[in-house]
C-alpha cells in the first residue's frame, strides 16, 4: 500500500491529535468507577441470556446446529450450535469474572533453610568440573 505525502501527513496529524487528547484529558480515564447508569441494562441482558429467553435461544441454536449437521451429514454443525448455545448462556458469567478479576496478594518467600543451602553447595560442587570444562573450551584451552 503506497501512501501519498498528503495521506502520511493526515495520519501524522491524526496520531498527534490523539496523543494530545489523551495527554490533556487524564481525568476522563477513571477505570472501574462509575457506570451506575448502565447497571440496569447489564442486569437486563444477564437476565435475558440466563433466563427463559436465553434458554430458548440457546435451545434453538442447538436445534439449528443439529439440522445443519443432518443436512451436511456431519457433526460440525451440531457442535457449532451446541457451542454457541453454551457460549450464549455463560457469557454474563465469563464477562463478570473477567471484569472483576483481581490479582492475589503475593507474600514474601520464606528464608532458605540450612538443608537447602547444603543441597545447593553439593549441586555446585558436582557441577564445578563441567563449568571448568566449558570455561576452558570457551577460552580455547585444551583440557583432558
Amino acid at each position: 500500500m503506497n501512501m501519498t505525502k498528503v495521506e502520511k501527513r493526515m495520519l501524522m496529524v491524526g496520531a498527534s491529535a490523539l496523543i494530545l487528547t489523551v495527554a490533556v484529558m487524564p481525568h476522563v480515564a477513571l477505570a472501574g468507577t462509575g457506570g451506575a447508569a448502565l447497571d440496569d441494562v447489564w442486569l437486563s441482558i444477564s437476565d435475558f441470556t440466563q433466563g427463559t429467553l436465553g434458554r430458548i435461544i440457546a435451545g434453538l441454536m442447538v436445534v439449528a446446529g443439529l439440522g445443519a449437521g443432518i443436512m451436511r451429514q456431519s457433526l460440525g454443525g451440531f457442535i457449532v450450535g451446541l457451542g454457541a448455545g453454551i457460549g450464549l448462556y455463560n457469557t454474563p458469567t465469563v464477562l463478570e469474572t473477567m471484569v472483576s478479576a483481581t490479582l492475589p496478594v503475593v507474600h514474601a518467600a520464606p528464608q532458605v533453610g540450612a538443608s537447602a543451602a547444603a543441597h545447593a553447595d553439593t549441586a555446585l560442587n558436582l557441577m564445578s568440573p563441567a563449568i571448568f570444562s566449558l570455561q576452558a573450551l570457551a577460552q580455547g584451552i585444551p583440557f583432558g
